[in-house]
């Protein structure tokens, strides 16, 4: 079962429990409720009725009379219900027309039952006739309302409820009504809420669906495949996670590739040569002179710095540190690597000018392992600067608490491209694919380089300076308990 399906499901049986919880309560409390109303509402009536009844037992009624007076008025059953012509207009036991203040038409009461009892408890008028002459014993929630002429209770008056709890016919008609109705709007709001609760769901876990299919197809090696960021909430950055996931691995395995072909490109060039000019010198093309023997020399050196240059690069990378307990005066630093860089400008064509005002900076560190990183930089800048130009150091102090210097290495070349402003610091990149060898390095100084850099807490970084070539900024933390101004 799909995850879609199984929310829906699981979803769709909670709000069944809640519907069917809910109706179930409803009606519970409604038909308490109501059947409540329905019993003060009776015994209202009745409190309402005593006085009448007082009346008729004040003016001489004897219970047969009273009886009859009360069916007048539509009080007893339905052998009295065509008489509704109220109070006014009976005659007294003195054959008077009775005229009593408060009497009022009693006709909305017909529908109810009526029992009066007199002192001795013993049912005197009934509605339905059932219990006249048997002593009551009162079925209801509430007690009957006395009835009393000075300081004599001569009776009581029972209504409806007070007699018997359960409801009437048409109470109870009104209960089922009721109940239907809301069971229809309750299974009515459970469809609508299935169906509004399956378009969001299915809005919902869009994402999820392709992100599974993404998944699948990355599993499988393809991972080019990107999903569709929409939105801010946790699925959306989940989808950014992923895309930012698949592009690293993309990344990272281009990079590997090229590193391979790259390995592969700068061990077989000087291997090449070497077997050649030992090949020479067996067929005796060469002799074995000192010049011959001197160029095979060159290119097993150049062999074994390219196999030392990734053995340190992977000893950086996995963990190993070195020694970083000197104090480095940067000035004097920097002063000396540009000094030992002048006879390599001046030979490509170049200038190199030292710009940078490091006076009393100083850096904890390794001064030979950042003396080579700054050295890989530089020597980078000189071969890809323009012919005639000067390549430039800066220097400048940023931050309060933790205060830094940026050293900035300008080439005044043609720069590089945007999307590889990054890739230049990876191992064995070269941005300038045509270079060869001899004029574009091994394409690891950059990577050593950034290693250093952040052993020593640093960052390094490349930008494009339009009209300007290429900047390499180094931002290094200052050690400030040795004391640094500018």
């Amino acid at each position: 079962m799909t995850l879609r399906k199984r929310i829906i499901l699981q979803v769709g049986i909670a709000i069944l429990l809640t519907s069917v919880l809910g109706i179930t309560s409803v009606l519970i409390i409604t038909k308490r409720e109501f059947s409540s109303f329905v019993e003060q509402e009776d015994f209202r009536r009745a409190r309402q009725m005593a006085p009448f009844i007082e009346g008729l037992y004040e003016l001489g009624f004897d219970w047969d009379e009273m009886a009859q007076a009360l069916g007048t008025i539509g009080l007893s059953d339905s052998s009295l219900s065509g008489g509704r012509r109220g109070f006014k207009g009976m005659m007294g036991p003195d054959k008077t027309e009775m005229r009593m203040p408060g009497m009022m038409n009693w006709t909305h009461m017909n529908t109810n039952r009526i029992i009066i009892s007199d002192g001795a408890g013993i049912v005197r008028i009934d509605s339905e006739d059932d219990l006249i002459g048997s002593v009551y014993k009162r079925g209801g929630a509430f007690p009957g309302v006395k009835l009393k002429l000075g300081d004599e209770t001569f009776g009581s008056v029972y209504i409806g409820s007070m007699i018997d709890a359960e409801l009437s016919q048409s109470q109870s008609d009104f209960i089922e009504k009721l109940i239907r109705w809301i069971s229809i709007s309750t299974f009515a709001g459970f469809l609508l809420s299935a169906v509004i609760i399956w378009i969001s769901l299915y809005k919902t876990l869009q994402p999820v669906t392709a992100l599974t299919e993404a998944v699948n197809l990355t599993a499988q090696g393809k991972h080019e495949i990107r999903v569709p960021e929409k939105g801010v909430d946790e699925l959306a950055d989940l989808s950014r996670g992923f895309n930012k996931m698949n592009k690293s691995i993309a990344d990272a395995n281009r990079i590997r590739n090229d590193i391979f072909s790259n390995i592969a490109h700068e061990l077989k060039t000087p291997l090449s040569l070497i077997q050649g000019n030992l090949e020479a010198v067996m067929d005796g093309v060469y002799d074995l002179s000192k010049e011959t023997v001197g160029g095979i020399l060159g290119e097993a050196k150049q062999l074994g710095k390219i196999i030392d240059d990734m053995s340190f690069l992977s000893k950086m990378t996995s963990g190993i540190q070195f020694d970083l307990d000197e104090i480095i005066a940067m000035d004097t630093l920097i002063a000396d690597i540009v000094r030992g860089f002048e006879v390599m400008a001046e030979k490509e064509g170049l200038a190199i000018e030292n710009l940078a005002e490091l006076s009393e900076l100083k850096v904890r560190g390794n001064s030979t392992k950042l003396r080579q990183a700054i050295s890989n930089i530089l020597s980078n800048a000189l071969r890809h600067g323009s012919d005639g130009e000067t390549v430039e150091l800066f220097s400048r102090v940023e931050g309060r608490e933790e205060r830094r210097v940026i050293l900035e290495i300008l080439d005044h070349g043609s720069g590089v491209k945007t999307e590889e402003l990054e890739l230049i610091f990876n191992r064995l990149y070269r941005a300038d694919k045509s270079r060869s060898r001899a004029k574009g390095g091994s394409g690891l100084g950059l990577s050593i380089s950034r290693e250093i850099i952040r052993i020593h807490g640093g960052r390094i970084r490349a930008e494009n300076q339009p009209g300007a070539g290429l900047k390499v900024i180094i931002e290094l933390p200052l050690d400030e308990k040795e004391g640094c101004c500018l």
